[in-house]
């Protein structure tokens, strides 16, 4: 009994909160309106700190972004956002 305690509290714990945390990322709404989004002007990469993991600010005519993605198997994915539209 105690070993499966163990299990569940090591193994399936920490994968239902990335699941629960990924689902959350994908329910959310994209917070910076069309702006950000047609008018794309420029991406630089700012630094990659880690391995799969990099800094990127994208620059439209009247909005600013930081984002920070990591990589998974196949696609980049937004960690974190910053925004700033004047």
């Amino acid at each position: 009994m105690l070993r499966h305690a163990f299990y569940a509290a090591t193994y399936w714990l920490p994968v239902l909160l990335i699941l629960l945390i990924v689902l959350a990322r994908v329910a959310a709404p994209f917070p910076y309106g069309a702006s950000l989004r047609d008018n794309f002007l420029s991406a630089d990469l700012l630094s990659m700190p880690l391995w799969h993991v990099a800094l990127v600010r994208v620059k439209t005519g009247s909005c600013s972004a930081e984002l920070t993605l990591a990589r998974g198997n196949t696609q980049w994915h937004v960690i974190s956002q910053r925004a700033t539209c004047t």
